[in-house]
């Protein structure tokens, strides 16, 4: 049984067959017209931290994941979780004095982990924790603590599916090695930990940045002037490439691990990097060497499918008035699209870079420039059009992370304000959906689930126990549910307006915590399927 399947899936079919009669699925027959209905979203407030908010979208973007804290370690830092449907705190837990460092969530599991720093008295040493925890208790699941001490910034990464932990940890007293160890997601059991040493004309640098592959094949990072990539499996590094700077911005993998890029800031430049071999361990061999705009502190990410390199640069610290943003077809090398903010103020930067799996879609987070001129961006960009889908100013002036789901469609950003009232987490969705739940799904919670489409026709919605992996195509559009086991019920007619909506209540009985279901709408008589779904995960 995988380590994150809920036992009552028994209780799960009599819980889905109750819900509706069955209906057969081959009634569902041609698409309707497209139609739309806005996409839940919420604001939520933090009292101001000294570090993060650091947030992270897991479970399918169902679930947000928030760590924030103190950077001196004198106040309890803290973690929550947040449905991401309504923006209620499930749960939240304070993690002691320790300072937050950074967090990541399983992309299709409620899985989550946090790396946190605890001072070892006036040394400018730390201990390094890994914490992880699941949707169902505010106590972590496990924790780990790093053997030897530590004076960098330490960084986590979870795969996919939430199997496979890496630790990024850079030794203390100038020892130039990093630490990468590999923990069993599960149960944060050391699989294998790897001592990497990284110098920069003889001297010791830090961790830049680091990624992990979703699948959780593959290992990334920047340490000092060295771009190095990781078989996990064989714990062995099987590339290392020498950059002209000790800071070369930021790193990124594919989904598979089969391509892997990074960015040199002050060069303005991207590269990106292809196995030789069909399986791992191989080598390396370049791909793509792409020159952009010279400027300071440069972001970028690849796309899941390993075709598509976004990258954003900041001038910092001079001239500081433009941040320039673009897009790459990997296997052409063609520049899909270029973008120049141009700012009044000095200083501004990239803080981050997000790009859906398919990358037709990327994030780019600006944070704010000098004393008297903060105007922090988040902005969400097509890959093929040279002007924002999306752009938006926030309250605070120093934007702290941002997360993007696989598919594009969520956008969780966090930052904190100018004047010190607070923080705070945003979930965007740039494009509104004709499929979504609202509510928190809680044992004995209301949720309502709301599709769009034709005024006149019924509304269907269909529950399934498993993802269909890949999605089915049907003449009536794509099936995300697993075919197996069905279960449809109606929502009423669609209304003039063009949605219908049902509520459901969850029987409140606390076994069917972490269950997970899995639905979609479908449309009487055109008979089609929605183009978005929803995984729900029952919480407490």
């Amino acid at each position: 049984m995988s380590p994150h399947t809920h036992p009552a899936r028994a209780l799960a079919r009599r819980l889905v067959a109750s819900l509706a009669p069955a209906l057969a699925l081959a009634a569902l027959l041609v698409p309707a017209a497209a139609q739309t209905v806005p996409a839940p979203a919420f604001v939520h407030t933090l009292p101001e931290p000294d570090t993060g908010p650091f947030v992270s979208l897991g479970d399918h973007g169902g679930q947000a994941f928030v760590f924030t804290g103190s950077d001196c370690c004198t106040v309890p830092a803290g973690v929550e979780l947040l449905s991401s449907t309504s923006g209620e705190v499930v749960w939240d837990r304070s993690t002691g004095p320790v300072e937050p460092l950074a967090v990541d969530s399983a992309e299709t599991h409620p899985v989550h982990v946090a790396i946190a720093s605890q001072a070892i008295g006036a040394t400018g040493t730390f201990l390094v924790h890994v914490a992880c925890w699941s949707s169902d208790a505010s106590l972590p699941d496990w924790v780990y603590t790093h053997p030897r001490a530590s004076d960098g910034r330490p960084d986590v990464a979870i795969s996919r599916d939430g199997d496979v932990v890496t630790a990024f940890v850079e030794r203390a007293g100038g020892a130039g090695v990093l630490d990468v160890v590999v923990l069993d997601g599960a149960t944060g059991a050391v699989r294998s930990s790897t001592p990497v040493p990284g110098f920069f004309l003889g001297l010791p640098q830090p961790l830049n940045d680091a990624a992990l592959s979703a699948d959780g094949s593959t290992a990334v990072w920047n340490f000092g002037a060295e771009f190095v990539v990781f078989d996990v499996p064989s714990a062995q590094v099987v590339h290392v490439e020498t950059l002209p700077f000790p800071h070369a911005g930021t790193v990124d993998v594919s989904a598979d691990g089969a391509r892997v890029t990074y960015c040199v800031e002050d060069m303005g430049s991207v590269t990106v990097l292809e196995r030789a071999g069909p399986t791992p361990p191989a080598p390396y061999v370049p791909l793509l060497f792409h020159a952009g705009p010279a400027g300071g502190l440069g972001r970028v990410a690849l796309s899941g499918d390993g075709g598509t390199v976004a990258a954003a640069y900041g001038g910092f610290p001079f001239p500081g008035t433009f941040v320039a943003v673009l897009a790459v077809d990997v296997d052409t090398g063609v520049e899909t699209m270029s973008h120049t903010l141009l700012y009044s103020g000095i200083g501004q930067s990239v803080r981050g870079v997000e790009i859906a799996d398919d990358g037709a879609r990327f994030a780019v987070g600006v944070t704010g420039g000098d004393m008297f001129e903060f105007e922090p961006r988040i902005l969400v960009y097509a890959s093929d059009a040279d002007a924002p889908v999306y752009e938006a100013s926030t309250i605070w002036a120093h934007l702290t992370d941002l997360d993007l789901t696989a598919d594009g469609d969520t956008l969780l950003v966090a930052g904190r304000t100018v004047d010190g009232t607070g923080a705070h987490v945003y979930l965007i969705t740039p494009e509104p959906t004709d499929f979504a739940f609202t509510g928190t799904p809680g044992v004995g919670d209301t949720v309502t689930f709301t599709l769009s489409g034709t005024p006149g026709d019924a509304g269907l919605l269909v529950f399934g126990l498993g993802p269909a992996d890949p999605p089915l195509v049907l003449s009536q559009g794509l099936l995300y549910l697993d075919p197996t086991i069905l279960r449809l019920f109606g929502m009423g007619p669609i209304g003039p307006l063009g949605t219908a909506s049902l509520s459901l209540t969850i029987p409140p009985d606390p076994i069917l915590v972490g269950l997970e279901l899995w639905s979609q709408g479908a449309r009487q008589p055109s008979l089609s399927l929605t183009e978005d779904w929803r995984k729900v995960t029952l919480l407490p």
